[in-house]
């Protein structure tokens, strides 16, 4: 019984360990723009310093899954601290914002007429708790289940919310690429970026991996331990701050078991 226990542990150690890298390389390439030094090609060995290294490869993932990103980093005392996280796609292999998934509780409403394309004015049924948080993002085509998410039918910013009769008048930065019929269902959302950054690191003198999880897919929870909502697909994205040169190998992406 001992026997076999201790040869599982060591299949479900393989298993795990041998879980596909879903980062495709090729010796002495990490498919990444920016400015990266080959420093040892046939062990994948690179240096970067400041500024970003932006993904190239498109990577299908499965929102419903988990996902681990690590990597090795080293560098001098000096050396610049590192940001490491993905860029998000949905299946129509649009990125995906924060504004486009981090909604705003207590915020749904409908317009009460029509919105019209080319004007930066709207009327809503209940703007009572839009009055109270301006400058988020006004969302239009809103399903109370949020199976509307990620929701690209979104409009920059809300400057002013106020009482017009028996309805709410509301007034954003930028004019309407088109029109919403009255009746259309609203909501308020967050506004931010566009990295999904899981891993701020601060390398030394020796290799160390640096390793998160992306959670799968879930509505308003924290957004840089998830994958968001509407992700079918997700670039790889890392940020070198100020300071000397870092190294980096076995960057890798892996499914959860």
């Amino acid at each position: 019984m001992k026997l076999f226990a201790a040869s599982l542990t060591l299949l479900l150690g393989a298993a795990l360990y041998s879980a596909e890298n879903l980062i495709k390389t090729d010796p002495g390439q990490l498919p990444v723009t920016g400015t990266l030094k080959v420093i040892d090609a046939e062990n994948g060995v690179f240096k970067a310093g400041k500024g970003r290294l932006n993904g190239t490869q498109l990577i299908a993932v499965d929102a419903s899954k988990s996902y681990r990103l690590s990597g090795f980093f080293r560098g001098a005392a000096d050396c610049g601290r590192v940001l490491m996280g993905v860029q998000c796609f949905d299946g129509n292999k649009r990125s995906i914002g924060m504004h486009n998934i981090c909604t705003v509780a207590g915020t749904a409403t409908v317009l009460t007429s029509a919105a019209e394309k080319g004007s930066n004015e709207f009327f809503i049924a209940d703007g009572s708790s839009w009055e109270k948080i301006p400058g988020k993002v006004a969302v239009f085509n809103c399903k109370d289940d949020f199976s509307d998410l990620p929701n690209h039918n979104t409009i920059y910013y809300v400057t002013k919310v106020e009482k017009s009769g028996e309805v709410w008048k509301v007034t954003t930065t930028k004019a309407l690429p088109r029109t919403y019929p009255a009746g259309t269902a609203m909501r308020l959302h967050r506004d931010g970026g566009f990295i999904n950054a899981i891993a701020f690191v601060k390398p030394n003198a020796q290799w160390q991996e640096f390793s998160a999880v992306l959670g799968k897919a879930q509505v308003n929870v924290n957004v840089h331990k998830n994958l968001w909502p509407g992700t079918a697909y997700v670039k790889l994205f890392i940020n070198i701050y100020p300071g000397s040169e870092v190294e980096i190998k076995d960057i890798k992406l892996i499914e959860e078991q």
